[in-house]
């Protein structure tokens, strides 16, 4: 009963002490964090002192110790939140106490717990029981809910610590973290007692038993205050917080020269663990021996001051550590030497930068050296004091020359005012300044035409001390302007001549087509008249007209680079010996003189446009020697890097040359400029059509090559062909007539122009074939759809306008894998022809074609399928 009435005055002195407490701890410094934090906790200990102090007192009504409970409650749960976060600022742990989320780990329990207490889950009402009021628990549980939030936080509060004293930090820190570690233990010990032994026994109460842990964590707090300078900062704490986050190595020794402390930055530097160098000598940091060996390093540091001593430590693992060193001996109030106090520096950090630094020099000195600009620095005056080897080479002059020699010396008198006016020019803005286009004169007079761009050289100070500057040797730029210049002139004449051969190559498709139409008639008309009609003359003759149409339009195809024929490996010298020979015949008064190399590399080539291309430079050469001269052909095999690439796509590969060369009158520029045009021509209407050189221009660009020409009035012309060579040897031709071959299956005729359609199908009948006739491609997809099964061979034109022959042929494909397509379009087998053959179509045939050569056709492909299905039947 004692016990009980002494309860109140307990309550209300640990209230005061509370108080008065935090007022203290904020008053020692409320500018720091800790501090603050502290007052906080002790703040919570206060509001349950208040609660105990009304609960107990006379008179209190049961609204009000309600009201006190929770507001109580609201300081318990907040306890140890504080807790925690006061231990993680005096644990030095930034990288918690700063965080965002731990915060709001510290506010979610508090709140969690405050939530739960209004709502009657933890103390659900106060009772009166005849001396103070109590609180009832809501649950069994409810109680150890409310100590497993706090525990919550206490928990870490005690690991933060004790890994704090695992890492050894000052030795104030490790003591206050001491404290604080027994203060939550003993604050822990008697909420356990209290709840575990004297709470059963009904000697004390928990509310009772919470106001003693309060104070005893006051008396903890307030111990610390007085012994350790807890939550101030003492001179003495100041010093030794400073002496340990110094970054350079302090060393603290006695008279003897022996050790007494050092601070972190020398145990971390040399490798020692923590109170190892106490009491030793100090001659154990240093590598080697002092320079005198009849001193050691303690009488020399222990003697007079040293400033800046240069010398080397040693770490634990003997290894060297270049450090700068100066003491200060450390005296009594007598003046007697009482010891010496030593701050190094780790130089290794310093050496290493000025090595970087050297190196970089080193590094920015070979690369002006090195560079191929021009590199230089002139005073104000415009005198030379600074310029790289760069500059010497241009100049041609000596660097003892160049010493001291002003811009002027080296330039032209318009150039020079040019230069001293941009100079001047940024010497007023301070802006860099581009001059383009200057010359230099050289040493030896020759002139180099310059651009440079030049800037302001400034002191520290921010005085104007003269200019820098980076000029470029621009001359073979100039050149090389000048030749693409050139360049250009002949690409705008190549794109001309590309633009008229695409006109050409529509007017040659179109007029194929008419041939088509005239060859299909004739060659019916040859098949079914008697050989001794008197039409059958006028019939040959007609079809010899359709041949040399055809000619034509092949050279017209050949230059629009719609088709090269049917290129194969070729002998070049041997088809320019039965060319020249032909011409030979018919130029008697023109000597030939063959040069032909013996080893020459075949060609892969159409023999009839190479022919043709010969033939036309030679009937050339004869027109311009009306009075006879001498015609040269030379061939030879030319290298990749001897070969002239410029007007050429070709990739770099091996070439033969071929050189024909004429003794005639030669031709003006103008007439040069425009020599490979169509229908440009410098004889008469009757006498040239002016297509001879501009289709050879273009076979040759079909076949990779390139053509150019040579020539001046009254010095004869030299035309010049390359050719890419051929790894394969030349093949002979195999000349060998045949007769028509005729058939008896279904044919499904696919072209859009009517005339050729109606042409191509009476020469199918005329071989006995049963014709399907269709104007494009759509409507040939529409009939192999349905009668696919009695069509035995499409034969397909290329060019459409509602369906490509190429999409065309995929959906045939589509529907059949195994059908059977002859392409057959004015163009050759290269490009989009070639396309359609790689996807699977079967044959291929050249708009004009006759009877002959298409019964051939039709029967390979045929004959091959039947021959292929009776093989594996």
């Amino acid at each position: 009963m004692f016990i009980m009435n002494l309860w109140p005055f307990v309550h209300f002195f640990a209230l005061i002490a509370y108080l008065f407490t935090a007022v203290f701890v904020l008053w020692k410094n409320p500018r720091l964090a800790v501090n603050r934090v502290c007052a906080a906790t002790i703040l919570c200990f206060a509001l349950w002192s208040l609660q105990m102090t009304v609960l107990t007192a006379p008179g209190a009504g049961h609204s009000t110790a309600l009201f006190f409970v929770h507001l109580a409650s609201l300081g318990w749960l907040c306890f140890t939140p504080f807790l925690l976060y006061f231990v993680a600022i005096l644990t030095q742990r930034p990288d918690l106490h700063k965080k965002p989320a731990f915060r709001a780990f510290l506010v979610l329990g508090p709140a969690a717990g405050f939530a739960a207490q209004l709502n009657g889950l933890l103390v659900a009402d106060v009772i009166y029981t005849g001396q103070r009021w109590a609180f009832v628990w809501s649950s069994s549980f409810a109680g150890i809910v409310f100590v497993l939030i706090c525990a919550l936080y206490v928990g870490p509060s005690l690991f933060l610590l004790v890994d704090f004293l695992k890492k050894k930090p000052s030795l104030i820190s490790r003591k206050r973290a001491r404290i604080m570690l027994w203060a939550v233990i003993t604050s822990s010990s008697i909420v356990a007692v209290s709840n575990l032994v004297l709470n059963p026994l009904g000697i004390a109460t928990v509310e009772s038993m919470a106001s003693i842990m309060g104070l005893v964590w006051v008396f903890f707090i307030a111990f610390a205050v007085a012994r350790y300078h807890f939550l101030t900062i003492s001179p003495a704490m100041a010093a030794a917080n400073i002496l340990a986050t110094m970054a350079d190595m302090v060393i603290l020794c006695d008279s003897a020269g022996r050790i007494v402390t050092t601070n972190r930055a020398c145990l971390q530097t040399l490798g020692y663990p923590q109170d190892f160098l106490k009491g030793k000598p100090v001659d154990i940091l240093f590598f080697e021996a002092p320079p005198d060996e009849s001193q050691t390093f303690c009488s020399i540091l222990c003697q007079d001051n040293v400033t800046n001593l240069s010398t080397v430590f040693s770490t634990q693992g003997k290894q060297a550590v270049p450090v700068l060193l100066t003491s200060s001996l450390l005296t009594d109030e007598g003046g007697q030497s009482v010891g010496a106090v030593l701050v190094a520096r780790d130089m290794r950090d310093l050496r290493q930068a000025k090595k970087a630094l050297f190196a970089s020099e080193e590094k920015y000195r070979q690369i002006l050296e090195n560079m191929d600009e021009c590199y230089f620095e002139v005073d104000v005056a415009g005198t030379l004091t600074f310029f790289n080897d760069a500059v010497v080479k241009l100049l041609g002059y000596s660097r003892q020359e160049m010493e001291k020699l002003n811009f002027k010396a080296f330039t032209k008198p318009h150039d020079a005012k040019r230069l001293f006016a941009t100079f001047h020019q940024v010497y007023t803005t301070g802006e860099p300044q581009r001059l383009t286009d200057y010359t230099l004169i050289t040493k030896g007079g020759a002139e180099r035409h310059m651009e440079s761009s030049i800037r302001l050289i400034r002191d520290s100070e921010g005085r104007i001390q003269g200019f820098s500057g980076l000029a470029r040797d621009v001359t073979e730029k100039r050149l090389a302007q000048e030749e693409k210049r050139t360049l250009e002139e002949r690409l705008t004449q190549a794109q001309k001549l590309e633009a008229v051969g695409t006109l050409a190559g529509g007017v040659a498709h179109d007029f194929n087509n008419l041939l088509m139409s005239l060859s299909g008639n004739v060659s019916i008309m040859l098949l079914t008249a008697r050989d001794d009609d008197p039409i059958v003359p006028r019939l040959k003759e007609m079809e010899r007209c359709v041949r040399r149409g055809a000619d034509m339009t092949r050279r017209l195809l050949a230059f629009s680079r719609k088709g090269i024929g049917r290129p194969r490996p070729i002998d070049i010298n041997a088809l320019l010996l039965e060319t020249a020979s032909m011409f030979g015949r018919t130029h008697k008064d023109v000597s030939v003189n063959l040069d032909l190399a013996p080893d020459l590399a075949a060609v892969e080539a159409d023999p009839s446009q190479m022919e043709q291309v010969f033939l036309n430079l030679f009937l050339n050469a004869g027109q311009a020697m009306p009075r006879g001269g001498v015609l040269t052909v030379i061939t030879a095999n030319e290298e990749p890097e001897k070969t002239n690439l410029a007007c050429s796509n070709s990739p770099a590969r091996r070439r033969i040359s071929i050189r024909v060369s004429d003794t005639g009158c030669g031709m003006s520029e103008e007439v040069k400029a425009r020599i490979f045009e169509p229908f440009f021509s410098t004889k008469p209407m009757s006498q040239g059509t002016g297509l001879g050189l501009f289709s050879a221009y273009g076979i040759i660009s079909n076949h990779g090559g390139t053509m150019e020409v040579a020539s001046a009035i009254g010095q004869g012309a030299a035309f010049v062909i390359t050719l890419p060579a051929c790894e394969k040897p030349a093949e002979i031709s195999d000349n060998k007539e045949e007769t028509p071959l005729y058939g008896r299956e279904t044919i499904l005729l696919v072209d859009d122009e009517q005339m050729v359609l109606q042409a191509t199908t009476r020469m199918l009948e005329a071989l006995g074939y049963t014709v399907i006739q269709s104007s494009g491609g759509r409507e040939a997809v529409d009939i192999y759809s349905a009668r696919a099964q009695e069509i035995d061979l499409v034969i397909l034109d290329m060019v459409m306008p509602d369906m490509h022959g190429s999409e065309t042929y995929r959906w045939l494909a589509l529907m059949n894998p195994t059908v059977r397509v002859l392409l057959a379009t004015g163009y050759s087998a290269n490009g989009e022809a070639a396309q359609i053959l790689a996807q699977g179509c079967d044959g291929f045939i050249q708009k004009p074609f006759d009877i002959p050569a298409l019964s051939r056709m039709i029967r390979k492909i045929l004959d091959q399928e039947e021959n292929q299905a009776s093989a594996f039947g």
